[in-house]
């Protein structure tokens, strides 16, 4: 994604970071629409990998960036928390719970998928 150099670089942030939850959530989708290729190991994979990464990295990314533009635009302060306890400072301590289940059950998948397969990056 190409910004505009004047663009502030908390505005850049919340705009690649939401691009790339796009860009994941979209080839996650392409994915389960294809239904000769999820079948496979490799349409399984690509469909996993794609939403582990929005797990693993995006939305943290995503989080963080929107954070500090609401914090900017004096729109919403957040209290000082420690980066895991996020989720339950807005008392959403049932999302934190499944979010860290997701990412267990994305692990496995992830885990057996890599060992049985030959993944090539060109």
């Amino acid at each position: 994604i190409g910004l505009r150099p004047s663009i502030p670089k908390y505005l850049a942030d919340i705009a690649t970071a939401n691009y790339g939850l796009f860009i994941h959530l979209a080839q996650s989708h392409d994915e389960l629409e294809n239904k000769s290729r999820i079948v496979e190991p490799i349409g399984f994979y690509s469909f996993y990998s794609h939403l582990y990464t929005i797990v693993d990295a995006m939305v943290e990314r995503f989080l963080s960036a929107t954070k500090k533009v609401l914090e900017k635009y004096n729109i919403i302060t957040f209290p000082k928390t420690r980066q895991n306890e996020r989720f339950r400072v807005h008392d959403k301590s049932s999302l934190n719970r499944d979010l860290t289940k997701f990412n267990t059950r994305l692990d496995k998948y992830r885990g057996l998928l890599i060992s049985r397969l030959s993944i090539y990056i060109c």
